[in-house]
């Protein structure tokens, strides 16, 4: 995996992480324990479906680049369909808060979109080998 890719692997998931923590601590507050669960199992679905993706399209993206868009959008096909599974299977569940669930999800998705659009921002990326002789 190239080290821009990994460097985005790394701290979007550090930030979702906390972004996570404390939407799990509010949804504990105002739930209880079901926003507890709600909270945690938000917080682990948004990262590993994140962190999932972003790195099957890295390793992708290095050993086959032609290929790197066609495989970017079936790993997204594949976590929508995967999380509208997981949504028709919890519709019915009463062991979690949903709205402290539905809460999580945005708000950690929201910051992995963000911390990895502002490291990948950040981050100088050389097209041109500065020290290959012409």
């Amino acid at each position: 995996m190239p080290a821009n890719d990994s460097l985005v692997l790394r701290r979007a998931t550090i930030i979702t992480l906390v972004v996570g923590l404390v939407a799990t601590i509010i949804g504990t507050l105002v739930a209880g324990g079901k926003g507890l669960i709600a909270g945690v199992l938000g917080t682990v679905i948004a990262v590993a479906f994140f962190a999932i993706g972003q790195y099957v399209v890295g390793r992708v993206l290095k050993n086959s680049p032609e290929t790197a868009f066609l495989t970017a959008l079936v790993v997204y096909m594949v976590q929508i369909l995967a999380l509208f599974v997981l949504l028709l299977l919890l519709r019915d569940a009463t062991f979690f808060a949903p709205k402290v669930f539905a809460a999580t999800i945005i708000a950690c998705a929201l910051s992995w979109i963000f911390a990895s659009a502002i490291v990948t921002w950040r981050t100088k990326v050389l097209y041109v080998d500065p020290e290959a002789n012409p």
